[in-house]
């Protein structure tokens, strides 16, 4: 708003794209830290929703000013805006932090304790900065001379065109060495695990092409074309290019609740992409000077439900192939490929533009007016309405203006084909089954729960915080948590060998054992947010063996629920569920509510177990055999998971703290009862 001159401009250009970038990031990982995988994609687009009244009121206000004030107050008043719409989210965060920190929940700074230097050096190292000037000076330097070289003095013999065109390719090729090495960059800014996932590489791969094309079709020369080709007015011409931005941001709004219903994201990308190539050839058709307005914004229409059910899919399933502590990660690395894709493609546009306009206009112009051919390139209100419709100069310039956006289009659509095998390569995760591991509380707070054994809707019981690394606890450490903050104790019992200390650990450490070590009795804490209070949950493993018949019940007392494994594998250990250790535990806890838990299912369906077992004339156990079994015995509830592949493990958990806090209601006798007093 300030700007006096063009340098200044374009150096406030520089921050405003930095901010904005950043605070759409910002945007997305928020949303992302903050709900499950199966809201995600619904709260991901709330963002966007302003759109929907900002694009056909952007126009009208930027009128308004411009006729009442000056250009200035046009940038000067989001500095203004901005700020005051930012407070209440600030004033969120600040709240939430401090109650976290009264909580002993937030981390110690890394950076504590620690002089400037090191400060600066570490930080060197954490965000990659070297990394990220390759990257930068990479697309900037290969980019812009497309633009340039047209009007460049020599256009691609020009030696300053040379050099920016070689160092940016020396650069782009150095790039992902300096990413491999660990030692040049121990924190590199594309995490290398990340990359090792194909629905990450083909996600962020349909995020570049989207973009790209979109550059390439619908802006910025669209507008231009509108303005010139079809003789459209400045108001006209806006709406009709605003057009794509509504339809998208409708169409990924209706597409975020079809996949909270569906919890499948895939076929949406798919489909989209189909729509999205389909809408760009249909512009190719709908080229031609004096179609109707009606083609034009079917086009639009077309091209923006395409994009707004492809765009916020495949984002989601990038996040989805990342844990909860990477997904801020991806999320960036989603956005920042995405924005590159846009440059590409506003690189290739500007090229294509700049070079086939001018020459276009001097091959078609007639001679009266061919000395105007640079005027007419520059001046787009002149090529508009500098000569009437149906004139010699005014179809020359027609021509060549339609023939350019051709070009773009069919570049376009060529672009836009990867998308679609690039779609296929993405893993069709159902997003209920999902557990990104999630720390703290989430909205929607679904993840790793499947329909059949959703919390109670009075309990708003959020996956265990796990400060640092949970480890086995000592019988005072136990006894001094206690005095501290409520707590709940959880013992597991089972068989040998059935899987319940991998079940511990794996829900404690986010890892499975590689080894298998016997346990006798170990103890294990973490800490778990239900509502707004921190709970200690003690686990408590035990021995199968009857060696230790005698031992095993003096962890028995004081026990909140009882988790009662057997292997899904093993149908000697689910007969000993109902034999043996059904009636250990009522008779030295009786009321204490107890689970079946099921284990192993990963095997389940193993072609070497199931032969084994049939051998033996026997077969894995059924869920409805546990079912079954939970309702005689009078258990809780059947849950069962895989310690290995963490699929439902949370479920386990969260069903063990439910029925911990809010135990079965005894069964009222209907016999009367004589009492003396």
């Amino acid at each position: 708003a300030a700007s006096n001159n063009v340098k200044t401009y374009a150096s406030a250009q520089i921050f405003y794209s930095a901010g904005a970038t950043g605070l759409q990031i910002l945007q997305q990982i928020f949303v992302a830290d903050t709900s499950d995988l199966l809201n995600r994609a619904l709260f991901s687009t709330i963002p966007d929703i302003p759109f929907l009244i900002t694009v056909w009121i952007g126009s009208p206000i930027a009128q308004s000013i411009i006729k009442h004030s000056t250009w200035r107050w046009g940038y000067g008043m989001w500095a203004i805006v901005l700020p005051a719409t930012f407070l209440p989210l600030a004033l969120a965060l600040f709240l939430n932090q401090r109650r976290a920190a009264r909580l002993n929940l937030l981390p110690p700074s890394p950076f504590s304790g620690q002089s400037v230097g090191t400060v600066v050096k570490n930080l060197w190292f954490e965000l990659d900065f070297f990394g990220l000037l390759l990257l930068s000076a990479a697309i900037s330097l290969v980019l812009i001379p497309l633009t340039l070289a047209a009007s460049a003095k020599g256009g691609w013999r020009n030696a300053s065109i040379i050099a920016m065109i070689v160092i940016g390719v020396v650069c782009l090729c150095a790039f992902p060495f300096w990413e491999r090495s660990k030692k040049l960059a121990p924190k590199a800014f594309f995490p290398r695990n990340l990359f090792r996932q194909r629905t990450v590489l083909a996600g962020t791969g349909i995020a570049f092409f989207y973009f790209m094309a979109f550059y390439l079709s619908v802006f910025p020369y669209f507008y231009s074309y509108l303005l010139v080709v079809q003789g459209k007015s400045i108001t006209a011409a806006g709406r009709i290019t605003q057009t794509f931005t509504f339809t998208s941001t409708v169409a990924s709004i209706a597409i975020s609740f079809v996949i909270k219903y569906t919890k499948h994201y895939k076929y949406f990308v798919t489909l989209g992409a189909c729509i999205y190539l389909m809408g760009i050839g249909l512009m190719i058709r709908y080229r031609a000077q004096g179609v109707s307005t009606g083609a034009l914004v079917g086009c639009q229409i077309a091209v923006g439900i395409g994009g707004g059910m492809l765009n916020v899919p495949a984002q989601l399933g990038v996040q989805a192939s990342a844990s909860h502590q990477e997904v801020a990660a991806a999320t960036a690395i989603f956005l920042t490929i995405l924005e590159i894709g846009g440059a590409v493609g506003s690189a290739i546009s500007g090229a294509v533009w700049t070079a086939n306009i001018p020459r276009k206009l001097n091959q078609y112009l007639p001679a009266e007016s061919r000395d105007q051919a640079t005027a007419i390139f520059g001046n787009i209100t002149l090529a508009s309405q500098g000569w009437p419709m149906g004139s010699p100069t005014r179809d020359a310039i027609n021509l060549a203006y339609q023939e350019t956006m051709t070009t773009l289009l069919i570049i376009a659509v060529c672009v836009c084909i990867p998308m679609i095998p690039l779609s296929l390569l993405m893993k069709n995760y159902k997003l209920d089954q999902m557990d990104q591991h999630v720390k703290g509380k989430v909205i929607g707070g679904t993840t790793g729960v499947s329909d059949s054994t959703d919390l109670p809707r009075n309990s708003s019981v959020s996956h265990g915080i796990r400060g640092g690394n949970p480890s086995k606890v000592s019988p005072l450490s136990w006894i001094a948590a206690k005095m501290v903050v409520a707590t709940i104790k959880c013992v597991v019992v089972g068989d040998g060998a059935v899987g319940k200390t991998c079940l511990l650990i794996s829900y404690t450490t986010n890892k499975f054992p590689s080894e298998y070590v016997p346990t006798v009795f170990d103890n294990y804490a973490v800490t778990v947010m239900i509502g707004d209070e921190p709970y200690t949950l003690g686990l408590f493993d035990t021995a199968g063996q009857e060696d230790y018949d005698r031992l095993r019940p003096l962890s028995y007392p004081q026990t909140d629920v009882f988790l009662v494994c057997f292997s899904v594998t093993s149908p000697a250990s689910f007969e000993n569920v109902r034999e043996k250790w059904f009636p250990e535990v009522h008779h030295h806890c009786p009321g204490v509510p107890c689970l079946i838990v099921g284990t192993q299912t990963d095997l389940r369906d193993d072609p070497a177990v199931r032969d084994k077992l049939s051998k033996q004339k026997m077969q894995p156990v059924r869920r409805e055999d546990g079912e079954r079994m939970a309702k005689e015995l009078g258990a809780v509830k059947y849950v069962e998971c895989s310690a290995l592949t963490q699929f439902r493990l949370k479920d386990v958990f969260d069903e063990a703290i439910v029925a911990a806090l809010e135990p079965p209601a005894p069964k009222k006798s209907k016999r009367s009862h004589c009492v003396l007093l």
